[in-house]
């Protein structure tokens, strides 16, 4: 039976092991949460292929990339990431090409690798890429529709957060006869299902 002293010291022991453990973890976690910015820092281009989706082609290539309102969250061997995305490039696709900016806030996973510490999984891109993919589908079929009229984008300004983004469309459209005229429209979206889709249907 241990004496009172006794036990106090045992628990006194314990208590200083959890309060090691518990140290460590944070010093971990903070190692890691440091890791994961300078990573994304470092990350200053990036280039999707298949943007398209279903092996229809369709790239972006992306510089400058910068990342603000990093938020890491530890998951065991992996890093579940909230960040605010700014990026500009350029989209080609079909017989089109396009000048790309956009804002908006990504959620995507990392885990420790070699070389930078901590690398993305690819999907550090998926809400860009989907409303890229939904501005291809929906440009080719306008463009099918408005034939003879060459209908061409120029640009896109995409800002996207949560389930809605808004979409600022420059285009060039060229009839069979005269010069090329160009507008700026502007488009919302909404996720709806899982896919986005034009605000207002």
């Amino acid at each position: 039976m241990l004496v009172p002293a006794a036990a106090v010291a045992l628990a006194g022991i314990g208590l200083w092991l959890a309060w090691g453990r518990l140290a460590a973890l944070g010093r971990s976690e903070a190692a890691a949460d440091a890791q994961i910015r300078e990573a994304l820092a470092n990350q200053v281009r990036a280039s999707l292929e298949d943007v398209y989706g279903f092996r229809g082609g369709g790239t972006l290539d992306l510089h400058p990339v910068r990342y603000a309102d990093v938020a890491p969250l530890l998951e065991g061997e992996r890093a579940v990431v909230t960040a605010m995305l700014e990026a500009e490039g350029r989209a080609v696709w079909r017989e089109q090409v396009a000048a790309v900016s956009y804002l908006g806030r990504e959620r995507f996973h990392m885990r420790p690798c070699s070389i930078a510490l901590w690398c993305a999984e690819g999907d550090q891109f998926a809400r860009l890429r989907s409303v890229l993919a939904f501005l291809f589908r929906r440009h080719d079929a306008l463009a099918a529709a408005a034939r003879p009229a060459a209908r061409r984008v120029l640009a896109w300004q995409i800002r996207a957060e949560r389930e809605t983004a808004e979409v600022g469309e420059d285009l060039e459209t060229a009839p069979p006869t005269g010069a090329p005229t160009r507008e700026r429209s502007r488009l919302s979206l909404r996720l709806e299902g899982g896919r986005w889709v034009a605000a207002g249907r």
